[in-house]
């Protein structure tokens, strides 16, 4: 490997090697790409703290925690913290396929009774919606796919997404080839693509991988309640031998990133302390993975002003070789290790893992290489108290199972727009003697805003 040292200011800072980047490597391109030996220069695997280019100067004079990478430390958690951590965490890290842009592209055409929208149909699709059609016909589409693909059921689209099966049958199509069906029969026209096209799911399907959430989780559109991830919730005795682990990281980031760290500390400490890991670190929740091998991206949905921390533990004495964790804007990879300490700007900057490899004569499924990423998530600084994100929860799935409900319909998860503005919601709080939290509406302000209409 060439020796690009020249690249770095190199310091030693109060016994720590200290490295700045001169340079930024333009690398937008390489999202959702596999990181490789290509995209690195140096290795770090010793006490390292990180800088990208001095925002003020050019001599490196003026490193702050505002251009700080990473710091990085070996060795900081015992056997016991590391066993409790795996004990605590494993589990979470299941079978999963809606990680999105880092786990790279399918392998599987089907994801249990749904089919991946191919790109020979987006291209149909696309063609008599925009009418680009040229002079070609869908045909010509499916012929030109299947000369450089072995058939129509291959797939190699990072971006997908999935046809909806129950959407598909209600609206009364048979649901087995119906896309064919149609294109055959010569009903796609726009309308007929444009009616279509809401039987596709907006999550974004990938390769399976074995990652989970655990900890605690914000509001989301279509669960609008603050709550415990799944695993948290059914394995809360598993998930505290974690805790130990959790403050040991936790006041690893407070010593050395210790402004970042009291922003995202003032954030956990003005939310509900049962939502937060181990009810006193600055934490809500930590994605587990298990042999996973990230792509190129950014973190999304963390609080950008603190700062994500990594870590990894493993069963056994299995070792690997590989899985790097490298940023490659700065040509540099980290080897984090079980026992080490990696404090990173997951949401700022580029990053992904090379290739695992298992020792000669094993598998990747006979090692576990367990990664964890500790963070709070941006939005839980609109979550009330448990007691009123509980209410929610309970408010939405009463309004689900009642059948007698206006909006009810088969498969509706009880959401609607608008629903936290209603009468309705305040009748549920009043009458589990509660009031409204976030402030969204109250009966003064239903009574006043009903008299100006009247006048």
């Amino acid at each position: 490997m060439e020796d690009t040292m020249s690249n770095y200011w190199e310091e030693n800072v109060d016994g720590v090697r200290t490295l700045t980047s001169k340079i930024k490597v333009d690398c937008e391109h390489l999202l959702n790409e596999f990181m490789t030996d290509e995209h690195y220069d140096i290795v770090i695997d010793d006490d390292c703290d990180f800088y990208a280019p001095p925002i003020a100067t050019v001599d490196g004079s003026e490193n702050t925690e505002q251009n700080l990478g990473f710091r990085f430390r070996k060795g900081v958690f015992t056997q016991d913290e590391m066993d409790g951590a795996y004990e605590g965490l494993i589990g979470a890290a299941t079978a999963s396929n809606n990680r999105g842009i880092s786990t790279g592209t399918i392998g599987q055409a089907k994801q249990g009774n749904r089919d991946w929208v191919y790109p020979w149909q987006r291209d149909i699709m696309t063609m008599i919606t925009h009418g680009r059609l040229d002079g070609k016909t869908p045909q010509d589409v499916i012929d030109a796919y299947l000369q450089e693909y072995p058939s129509l059921d291959y797939h190699w689209d990072k971006r997908s997404s999935l046809w909806h099966r129950s959407r598909i049958t209600e609206a009364g199509y048979e649901y087995d080839d119906f896309f064919m069906n149609l294109l055959q029969s010569g009903q796609l026209t726009v309308a007929k693509v444009e009616e279509i096209q809401k039987f596709i799911t907006t999550t974004m399907y990938t390769a399976q991988i074995y990652s989970g959430i655990a900890g605690f989780y914000d509001r989301y559109p279509r669960i609008p309640y603050g709550r415990a991830t799944n695993y948290t919730e059914k394995n809360m005795g598993k998930f505290e031998k974690a805790y130990p682990y959790m403050r040991k990281l936790n006041a690893l980031f407070a010593e050395l990133v210790p402004q970042r760290y009291a922003k995202q500390k003032r954030v956990a400490e003005s939310i509900d302390k049962r939502f937060i890991v181990a009810e006193d670190t600055a934490f809500s929740t930590i994605t587990v993975n298990k042999n996973y091998r990230t792509t190129a991206h950014r973190d999304g949905a963390n609080f950008t002003p603190g700062f994500s921390n990594l870590s990894t533990v493993t069963k056994g004495n299995i070792g690997w070789e590989g899985g790097l964790f490298v940023l490659p804007e700065y040509r540099v990879a980290v080897n984090l290790r079980p026992g080490d300490a990696l404090l990173v700007d997951n949401a700022g900057i580029i990053h992904g893992n090379t290739e695992m490899i298992p020792p000669k004569g094993l598998d990747i499924e006979d090692m576990e290489r367990i990664s964890m990423v500790s963070y709070m998530r941006d939005g839980m600084q609109e979550l009330k108290s448990k007691e009123y994100e509980d209410a929610r929860h309970e408010y939405v799935e009463s309004r689900r199972t009642n059948k007698d409900h206006p909006l009810w319909k088969e498969l509706w998860n009880g959401v609607s727009e608008g629903m936290w503005d209603e009468e309705e919601w305040l009748d549920f709080l009043e009458s589990k003697g509660m009031k409204d939290e976030d402030n969204r509406v109250t009966r003064e302000k239903k009574e006043t805003a009903s008299l100006e209409d009247f006048f």
